[in-house]
């Protein structure tokens, strides 16, 4: 679902944390590294025909807030099944230590109960979340990493 910034949206946006703005930078060198093998419908899974692990946008911000010094508990099942992330064991939604350092509150408080931020895809202000955009509009990282880039543009600022 795509609409326009409101209230709500804006605020989310504008609330970002200084050391949010540090992970904003990293997770969009991430999507661009050719690194990570984008997935739908879950933050993170190995796909058990190829041993391969295929991420959403947001499974990469997990590992990205991971490798940023974020202690969030792993738990890995066995092959085939989602990684589950945090303490709330997500597989479809950030968990809330990353909705913390990015936004300084839970995910279920960022906008409406959504668990990821929304980003602005275009120059009129478009937005979608970023779970939306990586799995109902199909956006590749390289799209997502430009909407990132486009909502936060203090975190590029040199």
């Amino acid at each position: 679902m795509t609409e326009t910034i409101d209230a709500d949206i804006n605020n989310m946006i504008s609330s970002m944390t200084n050391a949010g703005l540090g992970l904003i930078r990293t997770w969009h060198v991430a999507l661009l590294s050719g690194n990570h093998i984008q997935g739908t419908g879950c933050l993170e899974e190995e796909n058990i025909n190829t041993g391969r692990t295929h991420q959403c946008c947001l499974g990469v911000l997990c590992r990205v807030a991971v490798d940023f010094g974020i202690s969030i508990h792993i738990n890995v099942r066995r092959p085939g099944v989602s990684v589950e992330f945090g303490a709330d064991s997500n597989t479809g939604v950030l968990p809330d230590e990353v909705t913390q350092v990015l936004f300084g509150k839970s995910g279920e408080d960022i906008v409406e109960g959504y668990h990821d931020p929304y980003l602005i895809i275009d120059d009129e202000g478009t937005v979608a979340t970023a779970s939306d955009m990586n799995d109902t509009h199909h956006y590749d990282f390289a799209q997502i990493a430009a909407a990132i880039k486009r909502t936060w543009p203090e975190a590029f600022a040199e």
